[in-house]
């Protein structure tokens, strides 16, 4: 008995310390479940600048997490003023109340060699979620701007706040340059200049559409509007806006639902200042889809976005397709005055994956999964080429292995493989499988 009395009071204290150290995310007498499983991870400077805003703010603060993005910890380091040195981002909550705040620190060096982070800016933001926060340069200075957007749990509308370094009389201040809500925005250097524009498509459709518009700084540090363009009165609602390279210049690629539910591209150009759609009409009409979240993407990853077009065939057989047999897909690159045919695709939904198809293949070819869905075989005609095979990692290929199939990718839980079906030109497959095959996102 007294052996075990011993092992508790070991053991308690550690338990102890275990669950104080998983409750980084709040700082004073409470701690909620959510903040004991995160088990939060500070670096000794992040640590410091937690203690510096815990004194600045005088209250209880909890730490808030970025949802997505690069940069996904409550404390970020990143040298936003380019002199060499990083400021810290911190995103908190007051005690009691609900909405985030940013707060910039800046570490003072003192003549005696110690140092000390000090708050410069603390405001409290749009929402009670971090939706992303990233860095680029927008202003005409030499400085980063800082972009957050927020959003508010329960609600769809997002906000994008700029913040950044603006020149007074009394020396540089971090300030607020501008806020707007926003459906899709795209943050990109559209005309050359080595600063980035801003483009936003409108929240809702008006009465005359729905809006593009694109801000940029226009000097006295003011990040403003200088051009928009009204989209195709046939798309309704927006799901993915995309920039990429285009024959003279970046383009913007917007994916939206029309009245029929189909899936649409429309595409901008931005020259001269001016916002202009690309061969409107040709463009939205032919790259109508059923497979409303098949979008628009540099599938080749040579920058520039590839439209997916169907045939009226094409379209037909999607819906007497079963899911796991997937379909075939003409990707095109859209130039000023033509579409330009890129490559074939077959898609899988189901597995998961996407397989360029050579020339020769794409007449006469068909996939089918089998029974179970573990297997797709690629036929042409009545004569089998290939197989492609998805097994968890956790379960043994060995003897799949031995009867011919070899690995070709991998993607979470899963690994791929492939077999040839023709012993003569097993090499040939296999190389031009494992060239065009990538997981879809």
């Amino acid at each position: 008995m007294a052996h075990k009395n011993r092992l508790s009071r070991r053991v308690l204290p550690l338990l102890l310390a275990a669950l104080f150290c998983l409750s980084g995310c709040t700082f004073g007498l409470s701690a909620s479940v959510e903040d004991l499983m995160k088990a939060p991870l500070f670096s000794k400077e992040q640590q410091a600048i937690i203690q510096a805003l815990d004194r600045g703010t005088r209250g209880e603060i909890k730490l808030i997490y970025p949802k997505e993005g690069a940069y996904r910890t409550p404390v970020v380091l990143f040298d936003i003023n380019s002199d060499g040195t990083e400021e810290a981002l911190a995103f908190y909550t007051e005690k009691d109340k609900v909405n985030v705040h940013l707060a910039v620190l800046q570490l003072q060096q003192y003549g005696d060699g110690e140092s000390e982070w000090n708050i410069v800016f603390d405001q409290e933001g749009r929402g009670n979620q971090i939706g992303f926060v990233r860095f680029d340069h927008i202003s005409h200075l030499s400085y980063y701007n800082i972009l957050v957007g927020w959003n508010v749990f329960g609600e769809s509308n997002n906000s994008l706040a700029i913040y950044g370094y603006q020149q007074g009389e009394d020396g540089e201040h971090i300030v607020e340059f501008m806020s707007r809500e926003y459906e899709q925005f795209v943050c990109e250097d559209m005309d050359g200049d080595y600063f980035s524009e801003l483009v936003f498509l409108s929240a809702s459709r008006t009465e005359e559409g729905v809006k593009a518009s694109v801000y940029k700084d226009v000097g006295r540090s003011a990040v403003e509007k200088v051009t928009e363009q009204t989209l195709d009165p046939r798309i309704v609602a927006v799901r993915k806006l995309e920039a990429g390279e285009g024959e003279s210049g970046k383009l913007l690629y917007i994916d939206g639902l029309t009245k029929e539910n189909l899936l649409a591209t429309e595409v901008l150009a931005y020259q001269n200042g001016v916002l202009s759609l690309v061969q409107q009409e040709a463009v939205v009409s032919q790259s109508q889809r059923q497979k409303t979240e098949l979008y628009s993407q540099d599938i080749d990853r040579d920058e520039k976005i590839e439209v997916p077009i169907f045939t009226a065939d094409k379209k037909a057989s999607l819906v007497q397709m079963r899911p796991a047999s997937g379909y075939q897909v003409d990707w095109y690159e859209v130039g000023e005055k033509r579409f330009v045919y890129d490559r074939t695709t077959y898609e899988n939904e189901v597995y998961k994956f996407r397989l360029t198809l050579p020339t020769q293949w794409q007449t006469g070819v068909t996939f089918e999964s089998n029974l179970d869905n573990t297997v797709i075989t690629c036929k042409r005609g009545d004569v089998v080429r290939f197989s492609i095979l998805r097994l968890p990692r956790d379960e043994s290929a060995q003897s799949y292995q031995s009867s011919g199939f070899e690995k070709i990718g991998s993607s979470g839980n899963y690994i791929y493989y492939c077999k040839p079906q023709e012993d003569s030109n097993r090499e040939s497959i296999l190389n031009v499988v494992k060239s065009g095959f990538s997981i879809l996102n």
